[in-house]
């Protein structure tokens, strides 16, 4: 069964702004003009042509918002065209992000990381049926296990990150043109590092996922998870679990944490940072104290920036957990 998969429509749409003269810009603009019309007309292999000679221009002028942009459309049309092509333009992207440069690499490695997760989502029950073993073929996707998958996963994360001072450098603003916004506040994601960092630790926050646990596999145990945020983003946490998503999770929430205490006037995002990395504890955290825990440091948190509007949603987390374990005593009462 082909996979569907519409790219430009996905919640990850980041196309990068260049400077460009106008002539350039009216070029791309007639194009892509072109190719809405094409698209309209259910015409996707002719939209597919044009998308190609906007790829080539847009590598000869290093124009990254155009070599982006025009790389997610020539997959999502290749996928409307060709059959099985799913696995063959996941291939694809991972060799352009190989040899890309920053940060379009930085990009296209989050993308990457998506759509292995889609092929894992669409094909779900055929991992159920799939048992770890040496004999399977790396470059065949449909012989990959779970297991392998989510390293592949957590590879293309990682790298997507894997250059973060460059990354705080660039504003997220300059991405504004093409970014599908929800309804919190811009300055929570100030930088490309803030967006494609969250976008990872959301990833590394499923549970759905059943792998095969090592003897010593991460837990978050410790009571120091829901230590103040200065305190726990200097603490060293180590394991070798490579494979445990809350491990690449927790020190990536540690990383995204540095940076926000080192901004001293963007208060907002750092209470968000701090709010996910909490609740990332809570609800991971095996320690059975962890609601006393997870309440004290929320009690501290908004205390910390009781004079910043946006404590507000450390007030709201506090009365959820208080309305949540109202309700777990009641059960308790009635059984």
């Amino acid at each position: 069964m082909k996979t569907k998969v519409k790219f430009i429509i996905s919640f990850f749409i980041i196309i990068l702004t260049s400077n460009i003269n106008a002539q350039k810009m009216t070029f791309y603009k007639s194009q892509w003009q072109k190719i809405d019309s094409l698209e309209k007309k259910g015409l996707p292999k002719s939209a597919l042509k044009v998308v190609d000679e906007i790829y080539t221009k847009a590598k000869k002028d290093n124009n990254s918002e155009q070599v982006i942009k025009s790389f997610i459309y020539n997959l999502k049309y290749k996928n409307q065209i060709e059959e099985n092509a799913f696995e063959r333009l996941c291939k694809e992207l991972d060799s352009t992000a190989q040899n890309a440069s920053f940060p379009d690499n930085a990009i296209m490695n989050s993308m990457l990381a998506d759509m292995y997760w889609w092929y894992y989502t669409a094909n779900r029950y055929k991992f159920q049926e799939r048992t770890n073993t040496v004999n399977f073929d790396n470059n065949d996707m449909q012989t990959w296990t779970l297991d392998y998958l989510v390293e592949k996963v957590i590879k293309a994360y990682t790298n997507s990150v894997s250059d973060p001072e460059q990354l705080k450098k660039i504003p997220i603003s300059q991405y504004k043109e093409l970014i599908i916004k929800g309804n919190a506040p811009a300055d929570l994601r100030p930088t490309l590092y803030d967006f494609l960092a969250n976008k990872a630790i959301d990833f590394f926050s499923s549970t759905e996922i059943s792998l095969t646990k090592p003897a010593d596999n991460f837990e978050l145990k410790e009571a120091y998870y829901f230590d103040d945020a200065k305190t726990f983003a200097d603490r060293e946490i180590l394991s070798s679990d490579f494979l445990s998503l809350h491990f690449h999770g927790i020190c990536l929430l540690q990383d995204l944490l540095k940076f926000r205490l080192s901004d001293t006037k963007n208060k907002d995002a750092l209470i968000d940072a701090d709010l996910k990395r909490l609740q990332f504890a809570y609800r991971f955290s095996v320690n059975p104290k962890k609601d006393e825990l997870y309440m004290k440091a929320l009690k501290n948190l908004e205390k910390r920036y009781q004079n910043i509007e946006y404590s507000s949603e450390v007030t709201y987390r506090i009365a959820s957990l208080y309305y949540s374990q109202i309700g777990r005593a009641s059960c308790r009462e009635r059984v």
